[in-house]
């Protein structure tokens, strides 16, 4: 239903001539698609739930069958979207390209750009945080319960590390 207006209002601002009606077609087109990735996200959040509600419950190995059933369903919805994406601006480039990333920051303009750069810079200063907080966490109730958490510790240490020296040793490059 997102997906379908999205590329009604894209339509519209190709055949659009007035420039008020463009920009209010391109920001409901823009709205529709990332509608569309929310309830991507939510997907997957919720097959990660089921897991969550399997792992607490205790459940029998065969269980894990019936967490595969939200994940696939997410995965195929996941993958049309991320089609669709390509078939709403033709100027996407394929996931697999090489230097996606610079090719997805070509096709925005300086506008959208800043916009992408702000959201992604603070995603990534709060996600730093919250596996500070979630390493301090899971160290300290290994060690207030007794219970062996140490996979799950170097996990989330080795998620830690590649965030963090990722983005400095990609920014060091340029200078």
């Amino acid at each position: 239903m997102n997906q379908k207006r999205a590329l009604k209002y894209k339509r519209l601002v190709d055949e659009e001539v007035d420039i008020d009606a463009t920009d209010q077609y391109e920001l409901l087109a823009n709205r529709y698609v990332l509608n569309g990735s929310i309830l991507s996200i939510l997907q997957t959040v919720i097959a990660f739930l089921v897991l969550l509600i399997f792992v607490v419950g205790h459940a029998e190995a065969d269980a894990i069958l019936f967490f595969l059933i939200p994940f696939f369903a997410s995965a195929i919805f996941n993958t049309q979207f991320t089609l669709f994406n390509r078939r709403f601006d033709d100027r996407m480039p394929k996931i697999a390209d090489k230097n996606y990333t610079e090719k997805r920051l070509e096709i925005l303009d300086e506008g959208e750009r800043h916009i992408e750069l702000i959201a992604l810079f603070k995603t990534y200063a709060i996600n730093l945080s919250i596996l500070i907080l979630a390493i301090i966490f899971i160290g300290s109730y290994s060690i207030a319960t007794g219970i062996n958490q140490s996979f799950s510790l170097l996990l989330i240490i080795a998620i830690f590390i590649y965030n963090a020296f990722s983005y400095l040793l990609k920014r060091r490059r340029f200078y």
